[in-house]
């Protein structure tokens, strides 16, 4: 299926957006000054120094007026030339959010991915985007996290190339840790009740921020951030156990010196998968509403079923278990007027054991059990330096030097094992009584076979980059940029079961050139071109399904990736700078890109002895694009009302090889047409704080392509175009009086169904009260 052209419509929204923007931004400005100065900062603006990330503290508002992640350097939003969407502690408050999942649901174009397996799940602009994570500004491997520790997040759309080296296809995620303040000192603690309208459950929540100022000079401070959560998933068995510390320092020597120590120490036990609401969706609502007796037609024996939404196919002890400790140390030092360096350490260790009963089939009443049970474990060592000079020779020109490095060091070994359950009844399970009765039907134990070995792997890494970046400003008008980044990778495997080892070695270049044209000092156009070589693909080329001893098992695909990104837009600051808005139109290319093609093949079964279908999964090099235009507003409207809200309208395809015909492409799986997403809220509180305040959001998607798993005739190992929006509502409401402030949240108020590589929770409730002192 060839991807939709541009649709001329939404070319002229976008131009009519553009052309509003540049009138109303224009209208605004009082005069045309030459130098573009950050809004005053409040309660509501966060203002960062240079090289410094600052916590935003105890502010309501959604906006903050520069960011490091898109330039390695604190630089007003106004002047980055590439899109940068934030998300503030103050709207994962208002939003009930605790989750990485939950943490950038209000970013253009980014969702969900992973609700639980795994921990890097996120699709972005189209593309799954598992590899772009940052701690602080310093790449890193990722890792559970709850949002209890961090102060807000970054996302730069687009590959970070220059500065930032290898990352995600689709852009950077920067977490930004809660770091102490050295200006006052602060307890808030945190209770949250609730629970979620498709299973008998509870959640239950609870956080401590602890701040001090260790000194009378305000040059030593010390934080704690504690949390704890014992909750119930909306999926029947699955529990939520969560228990971390973060504790950090900071110790300011002079003004030219500045250390800070942050930790984080967390023990994460989740859900390892959501058996039936993924790919293979068996809930009956969820199926009608994807139109699958449609798209399966004779063959679909589990919409008849009527499978409740909570049901859990997997059944209990499907769990993830995780530790993570790290560890995160930054110096800044101010070498000279104008010259700027900073160091920072970054090490973390984490382990897994994931424990998984797994089905593969979207069709079947009776469905083949396996057992997943991996163990891995990581220790990741990153050092990074940046120093920044800033100069004016002329009167007319001024300058910035970024020169930096980055070096990692990562040691890695996992363990893969499958067995099969011993119960009859559990090793081949019928749907039908499932659906009688979801939480019965696992009444009794169950035990599995002695697990078989499928993989032993251990693997270590190096990587050294360089890079440096250069900016011109001319007539405080122009800014011209230009970075070039130079990677060198080495990594060893060993393969225990296999018997071999694999040995690579790359070095890679990346650039990126950019340019500013700053209209006034409330608005300027910009364009960036970006190019990110990543390393070599290197990938087993059959995946899910294959039986052991089947010599596919071997088969490995390599190919060069390459991400190609074009973006040009305008960004505006309005209404005396409490609002900033951008307009963005992109084209985002990916050489080997790996296409997932799956088909079903007859097997009998190692246990039963019986016949079965079998899901095989093949990957196949291809290349990928998306294009597209983004519109993006947040900050206060007014005193009153403060929003965060975004349109994205996008076209995407890649290679199709299910297609029998050269040049065939198809549109990306769960990459939708367009999507909106609102969230706002509008205070009715007197000067002193007390009152009440209102709150609500919204997301639709638009038309997308989604899998079809064990699809028949023309659906068969691919996928449709799903022709129908979905959408979701928030509703809450907030009273504040004195120190105490209790807020309800109800997110998905109407119970809607939206799927996307995922179910979404049904009707939840959040109930949650927080003390200030």
């Amino acid at each position: 299926m060839n991807p939709p052209s541009t649709n001329p419509r939404s070319l002229r929204a976008f131009l009519t957006a553009i052309i509003g923007l540049v009138v109303y931004c224009s209208a605004s400005a009082q005069t045309i000054a030459p130098v573009a100065k950050p809004a005053p900062a409040s309660a509501d603006v966060t203002v960062l120094k240079p090289f410094e990330v600052t916590a935003s503290g105890e502010g309501d508002g959604y906006r903050v007026s520069s960011a490091s992640t898109a330039t390695r350097t604190n630089t007003a939003l106004i002047n980055i030339p590439q899109s940068v969407s934030i998300v503030t502690e103050a709207l994962w408050r208002d939003t009930a959010s605790t989750t990485f999942q939950d943490s950038f649901r209000f970013i253009p174009g980014a969702f969900v991915r992973d609700r639980n397996a795994g921990f890097g799940g996120v699709n972005l602009r189209g593309f799954e985007n598992s590899g772009g994570f940052a701690t602080d500004g310093v790449r890193i491997a990722p890792y559970k996290r709850d949002l209890a520790g961090y102060d807000r997040l970054e996302v730069v759309k687009g590959p970070p190339s220059a500065v930032q080296g290898r990352g995600g296809v689709a852009g950077l995620l920067n977490y930004i840790l809660k770091k102490p303040d050295l200006k006052r000192a602060f307890t808030t603690v945190s209770t949250t009740v609730g629970f979620e309208d498709s299973v008998d459950g509870q959640f239950l929540r609870g956080t401590v921020d602890y701040n001090a100022v260790l000194n009378r000079e305000g040059t030593q401070a010390a934080r704690v951030v504690v949390v704890g959560q014992n909750s119930d998933d909306y999926i029947d068995f699955m529990k939520h156990k969560i228990a971390g510390i973060y504790p950090s320092f900071r110790w300011k020597f002079s003004d030219r010196t500045e250390v800070i120590a942050v930790g984080e120490f967390l023990q994460a036990n989740t859900p390892s998968r959501e058996e039936g609401h993924g790919f293979n969706v068996y809930p009956a609502d969820v199926r009608r509403h994807l139109n699958f007796p449609a798209v399966y037609g004779a063959a679909d024996q589990i919409t008849p079923l009527n499978i409740p939404y909570s049901a859990n196919a997997g059944g209990p002890d499907n769990t993830w278990k995780e530790g993570t400790d790290a560890i995160n140390l930054t110096l800044d030092h101010k070498v000279a007027e104008k010259m700027f360096f900073k160091q920072a350490v970054h090490f973390h260790r984490s382990d897994i054991d994931w424990h998984a009963w797994t089905i593969l089939d979207n069709v079947s009443r009776f469905q083949n059990v396996a057992l997943d049970r991996t163990w891995s474990e990581i220790k990741v060592l990153n050092l990074q330096g940046d120093f920044n000079a800033q100069f004016a020779p002329l009167s007319w020109l001024k300058t910035s030097t970024l020169l930096g490095y980055q070096y990692e060091m990562s040691w890695g070994s996992n363990s893969n094992n499958t067995a099969r359950p011993i119960e009859a009844r559990y090793a081949r399970i019928d749907l039908a009584e499932l659906a009688r009765d979801p939480i019965g039907f696992f009444g009794s134990p169950r035990t599995s076979t002695v697990p078989t070995l499928l993989n032993e792997n251990e693997t270590k890494a190096r990587n050294f980059g360089m890079y440096v970046q250069q900016d011109f400003e001319f007539e405080n008008r122009f800014i011209l940029s230009g970075g070039l980044r130079s990677d060198k990778d080495r990594s060893a495997s060993s393969r225990h079961v296999q018997g071999n080892r694999l040995n690579a070695a790359s070095v890679l270049n990346s650039w990126r050139v950019s340019g500013v044209v700053k209209l006034t000092k409330e608005l300027s156009l910009y364009a960036v071109k970006s190019l990110q070589n990543d390393p070599e693909l290197f990938q087993a080329q059959y995946g899910a399904g294959v039986p052991i001893g089947d010599p596919r098992r071997d088969i490995f695909l390599r190919a060069a990736r390459q991400n190609d990104l074009e973006e040009a837009g305008i960004k505006g600051e309005a209404l005396g700078g409490r609002v900033t808005m951008t307009a963005a139109h992109w084209k985002l290319a990916r050489k080997g890109n790996s296409v997932t093609l799956t088909t079903n093949e007859n097997f009998t079964d190692p246990l039963t002895g019986l016949p079965v279908v079998r899901a095989i999964t093949q990957i196949y090099v291809s290349d990928a694009e998306t294009k597209g235009f983004e519109l993006e507003a947040f900050g206060n409207i007014t005193p009153r009302l403060t929003v965060m809200t975004s349109y994205v309208n996008m076209d995407s395809s890649e290679a199709d090889p299910s297609a029998n015909q050269v040049g065939a492409r198809r549109p990306l799986r769960f990459a939708p047409d367009w999507s909106f997403k609102f969230f706002g809220k509008y205070s009715f509180r007197d000067p002193k704080g007390t009152g009440w305040l209102v709150k609500a959001g919204t997301t639709w998607v638009g038309p997308m392509a989604i899998q079809v798993p064990n699809g028949t005739g023309v659906f068969a190992g691919s996928r449709y175009n799903y022709p129908e929006s979905q959408h979701t509502f928030d509703l809450g409401a907030a009273y504040r009086f004195g120190r105490w402030e209790a807020d309800l949240q109800v997110n998905n108020f109407g119970a809607d169904y939206f799927y996307l590589t995922r179910t979404n929770p049904l009707r939840s409730y959040r109930l949650t009260l927080t003390g200030r002192f």
